[in-house]
């Protein structure tokens, strides 16, 4: 019963902490992230590859059979275009003008161009959750304070309704991004098992990027395989309790100021030990955590009538889809299980590096744009180009990558893929290498 009181109490601070002002920082946050990445990614590139090559998943399964489809993977001002519009469509949700229509143009376009990068690549999670967030806002007043519709139509001190609203949207969203953590620690749990504890197993994983100096270069993990066994046996315990205690958020304010600095410091230390950066999971924990300028509501929520029936759908869509995906081990863009090495792994392990005219591995790559893609890119060719080979699909990789480096700021010269399995003593056995 203590315990149970303990939550209710919890659940309603939650939704006291739920204002118009924090659902129109979100809004900013989330508009902000996506409106930050979006120039980064080299969307013409899309149009060099062959239909062979595509590996649509979920949504874009059904769209792969529409007209649109080809027409924008066939037409390089097409995709120039959208993304113009979708990165203008991101600058009024961000300012909150035309709110509604600008997040709902922003989250077609974001998931159509999510969509396009990941059936080129592999499927990755970089700003997936602002992609899901926003299917949330557009049912949600997030432009009733803090944006340019506002200053036309401000609020009354009366609208009640409006505020209740505003409780009930900011549960749901910090709902669906606490599942997002909650899925990748049960991911671990269920593809993993104790294999998540192994030492050699987690030096695997962080190596698996880490290895791969194409978009940032740090490398830490190399130094950090080093460590004895027991840094990595704590480290993974460390990392999955942070996961599972997900849920917390929703009903402890203790929760909602630790865990979140605990995601940055796990982000962080992502990015220095396996070059990858999630920026927008790192901003986005601000949402979560007490600010002056965001008080909490002096009233106590007392329910809706009629309740909000259309973000609460949609909030429970993926809250739902993301933990029955999670159960089967499946992707489904746009949602996924947030599987990342939930897989039993060992050495040794396969890895990709660039290697210039001198024989040199590229350490850094100085163009931004397209510079994650073109780490995908490396990744997926040396597994399919060269330790699988398919030709057909060969042929298109190299093209596509040696297109890549011309346009990344590398010197002109000769550039080979090399494929080597990384030993657990540190050595590498060269598997092989092809022209790029």
């Amino acid at each position: 019963m203590l315990i149970k009181a303990q939550v209710r109490a919890g659940f309603q601070q939650a939704l006291r902490a739920g204002t118009l002002k924090r659902l129109a920082f979100i809004r900013i946050l989330v508009g902000g992230c996506l409106m930050l990445g979006l120039p980064l990614e080299d969307l013409q590139i899309l149009t060099e590859f062959s239909a062979e090559i595509r590996r649509p998943s979920g949504l874009m399964k059904a769209f792969a059979f529409t007209p649109l489809h080809d027409f924008l993977l066939s037409s390089p001002n097409a995709l120039l275009v959208g993304q113009m519009i979708c990165f203008l469509s991101l600058v009024a949700v961000t300012l909150g003008f035309k709110t509604r229509s600008a997040i709902g143009l922003s989250l077609l376009l974001q998931i159509l161009i999510g969509g396009l990068l990941r059936e080129h690549s592999i499927f990755y999670h970089s700003e997936q959750l602002p992609i899901l967030l926003l299917a949330i806002l557009f049912f949600t007043p997030c432009a009733a304070v803090w944006s340019l519709d506002a200053r036309r139509q401000p609020i009354l001190p009366s609208s009640e309704g409006l505020r209740d609203q505003a409780s009930i949207a900011v549960f749901l969203i910090w709902a669906s991004l606490a599942t997002a953590y909650w899925s990748g620690g049960l991911s671990k749990v269920i593809g993993a098992g104790w294999n998540w504890f192994d030492a050699d197993g987690l030096r695997v994983r962080l190596l698996v990027c880490g290895l791969d100096p194409i978009e940032y270069g740090f490398g830490g993990a190399i130094q950090l395989a080093a460590q004895p066994d027991w840094v990595f046996v704590v480290l993974a315990t460390v990392v999955l309790l942070m996961e599972l205690a997900a849920p917390l958020l929703l009903v402890s304010r203790r929760a909602r100021l630790l865990l979140p600095l605990g995601y940055v410091t796990f982000h962080i230390a992502v990015f220095v030990l396996q070059n990858i950066l999630f920026l927008e999971l790192i901003i986005l924990q601000l949402i979560f955590m007490a600010w002056p300028r965001l008080p909490d509501r002096k009233t106590v929520f007392g329910g809706m009538n009629p309740w909000p029936l259309p973000m609460t759908f949609v909030s429970l869509g993926i809250v739902l889809g993301t933990l029955a995906l999670t159960v089967v081990q499946r992707d489904f863009y746009p949602l996924s299980a947030y599987k990342m090495y939930a897989k039993p792994v060992g050495f040794p392990l396969r890895h990709s590096q660039i290697i210039d005219s001198e024989g040199e591995v590229v350490q850094r790559i100085p163009r931004l744009r397209g510079r994650k893609q073109l780490g995908l890119y490396v990744a997926r060719a040396g597994k399919e180009c060269v330790a699988l080979p398919r030709p057909g699909p060969c042929a298109v990789m190299r093209h596509v990558i040696k297109k890549q480096l011309k346009k990344s700021g590398l010197p002109e010269g000769d550039y080979r893929l090399r494929v080597l399995s990384r030993r657990k003593d540190g050595s590498d056995a060269l598997l092989g290498e092809m022209p790029l």
